[in-house]
């Protein structure tokens, strides 16, 4: 009797296993089709300008990835002068904002993980964001992503509040790493 019990133990603890394991598999495939995701939609970014009047001229060279994101910061930083509600409605800038959210809540989901790959999936992550999303900012613009007022052309520039408080949470998130 008592080898019996032993027995449906062992049982039972291997279907509990079986389905800790089954859990961890689907969890790191949903993460992985998060990151493929992200990924794609930063490869599958487009920009030539964010001005619509220009669209089509000549001198707008549409761009592609991650060098279409750079453009984007150029431009925003440097020449856009338009309201900030006129960015709202600018497919590149919620397509921006699609991007930085999906990224944020890949780390946060990756860093509450338990998979086998979640260091992986950490570093692919943040390379995403640190070496395609981030690199204009960071080399050029680091303390300008908020909104500040330039005295030079007399407008304001930064970024509308949701774009740099992701930028900014993601940012943190890296540095404080897994």
């Amino acid at each position: 009797m008592k080898a019996q019990i032993q027995a449906n133990l062992i049982i039972q603890e291997q279907i509990d296993q079986q389905e800790i394991d089954k859990k961890l598999e689907n969890e790191s495939k949903q993460l992985n089709h998060y990151y493929t995701n992200l990924k794609s939609s930063i490869d599958g970014f487009e920009f030539a300008t964010l001005d619509t009047w220009s669209i089509g001229e000549n001198d707008n060279v549409t761009l592609r990835g991650s060098e279409a994101l750079y453009k984007l910061f150029q431009d925003y930083i440097c020449t856009f002068h338009g309201t900030e509600e006129d960015l709202k409605s600018n497919p590149k800038i919620t397509e921006l904002i699609s991007m930085l959210e999906i990224c944020d809540k890949l780390l946060e989901a990756i860093k509450n993980s338990k998979i086998p790959d979640r260091e992986t999936l950490w570093t692919l992550t943040s390379h995403q964001f640190l070496y395609r999303i981030f690199p204009r900012l960071s080399m050029e613009y680091p303390n300008k992503i908020d909104t500040y007022f330039c005295s030079s052309c007399g407008k304001d520039h930064g970024f509308p509040e949701r774009i740099s408080a992701l930028i900014k949470n993601i940012y943190g998130k890296i540095n404080d790493g897994l």
